[in-house]
């Protein structure tokens, strides 16, 4: 048989596998004959195994079963079989990201604030951040500053630039160490 005949299709190979389980033929055997025969182009022998079984418990059809889900129109919308497309809305454009910069205590919120839009995160917009939440923590935590604020945060780069160290230093705030 040359090179070009003894390419098959999966169904093919599935009523060959069908024809010698019918034979009465075990997996390991029809595998092997199928490979003398059709060489590389021969299926996997855990195919092999896989439709045998199949056709051992009574399965008849050498065709794929139609899968749930796959496409039935050409719009390509995934729908099960009877299941008319679910309705199409308009897209629009999302809201932009924004960052929100929070800070609390155990009795609360004591500042948040928003950045900006085009405005970007900096040493110099987190410092300034600093020295805003002291301010909240004199105007609604009176008295608290006198008897001292720990202060935590993580390694962030705007938390570990020089200027945020400096400002840091100057609200008067602990800093408490965080994990590298």
């Amino acid at each position: 048989m040359s090179a070009e005949s003894s390419k098959l299709s999966n169904i093919e190979h599935r009523a060959v596998i069908k024809y010698f389980v019918k034979k009465g033929k075990a997996p390991k055997e029809i595998f092997e004959d199928m490979v003398s025969v059709l060489q590389e182009s021969a299926p996997s022998y855990t195919m092999v195994k896989k439709w045998a079984r199949l056709f051992q418990q009574g399965r008849e059809s050498c065709e794929d079963d139609p899968g749930p889900g796959r496409p039935v129109t050409e719009s390509m919308q995934w729908t099960k079989k009877g299941e008319r497309p679910p309705k199409k809305f308009k897209v629009q454009k999302s809201a932009s990201k924004l960052m929100a910069t929070i800070f609390w205590d155990s009795e609360g919120v004591l500042l948040i604030d928003y950045l900006p839009k085009g405005t970007t995160m900096n040493g110099q917009y987190y410092a300034n951040l600093l020295a805003q939440t002291r301010e909240a923590v004199v105007q609604k935590r009176r008295g608290k500053l006198s008897r001292g604020v720990l202060f935590l945060q993580d390694n962030a780069s705007v938390h570990t630039a020089r200027v945020s160290r400096q400002a840091l230093k100057d609200t008067g705030f602990s800093e408490i160490d965080h994990p590298p």
